[in-house]
């Protein structure tokens, strides 16, 4: 697992194994969260994990890498982004996509149209942050 992939979990219910067969449920985070500040095993250690409990303790006092991890699930669904779906693809299935053709009209992309009037939205045609703000949205189903 990487440390994209897991912090894709952050904020949500997870139940997590650790190598030693420790299982850990709770709310995910992340040191150096701001709303653990006040705690400096929180706070000072950079690129640890822990869970949370309903009253807001840390779960089984345990603090630990992504790569202390062998198993994690969530209770809740997770968004994908466009982004994470095409990296998700096979070799194939891109080939596919670019061979079948993507659309050149940055505007297919923009979240500014307006009943397909794109006239308005200048940036779309000089912009590259039009396509960023798409990798970046979730995937639509």
């Amino acid at each position: 697992m990487t440390r994209n992939e897991l912090e894709r979990y952050l904020g949500r219910c997870v139940t997590i194994t650790l190598l030693d067969n420790t299982v850990i449920e709770g709310t995910l985070h992340k040191t150096g969260e701001k709303a653990f500040e006040n705690d400096p095993n929180l706070s000072v250690p950079v690129n640890f994990y822990f869970c949370i409990d309903v009253n807001n303790k840390v779960v089984k006092n345990t603090a630990f890498r992504v790569s202390h991890i062998r198993r994690i699930s969530c209770c809740e669904k997770l968004r994908m982004t466009n982004f994470e779906k095409i990296k998700s693809m096979s070799i194939n299935e891109i080939a596919s996509i670019i061979f079948n053709g993507i659309s050149s009209d940055p505007c297919d992309y923009c979240n500014n149209q307006s009943n397909g009037d794109y006239s308005h939205c200048f940036d779309c045609t000089v912009n590259t942050d039009i396509i960023v703000d798409w990798l970046e949205s979730e995937v639509e189903e």
